[in-house]
């Protein structure tokens, strides 16, 4: 079980800086979302805040290096590797699709 050793993911220090990055960036934000610049799901998440006017900060994980160790860090968090992840001060949210003005989440993730 568990797969070969080069398809394990290495440990992720939920106290080391990117960890501590990823927790102070969704404290000190409302709307707090992980995206990749690329990814369909995460414009539609993007454009999802936008056209409710809800104000969101992002942070674009294919433009900073340290994204993957900060991707590995989110997956430890919330329990999903996908990158378009959202977070509010109060819960973590799928992006894209799962979210769209249809299908508005909880209250929480509007609150500012």
């Amino acid at each position: 079980m568990g797969g070969s050793p080069s398809c394990q993911i290495a440990a992720v220090d939920m106290e080391g800086p990117e960890a501590m990055m990823v927790k102070e960036k969704v404290k000190n934000n409302c709307v707090m979302i992980f995206s990749k610049t690329y990814c369909p799901y995460c414009k539609m998440a993007k454009k999802a805040f936008k056209d409710l006017g809800v104000p969101y900060n992002v942070y674009e994980l294919d433009k900073q290096a340290d994204g993957l160790k900060v991707q590995d860090v989110l997956d430890g968090m919330t329990g999903a590797r996908t990158k378009h992840r959202f977070c509010t001060k109060y819960d973590t949210f799928p992006g894209g699709k799962d979210f769209s003005r249809e299908e508005t989440p909880p209250s929480t993730a509007v609150t500012s």
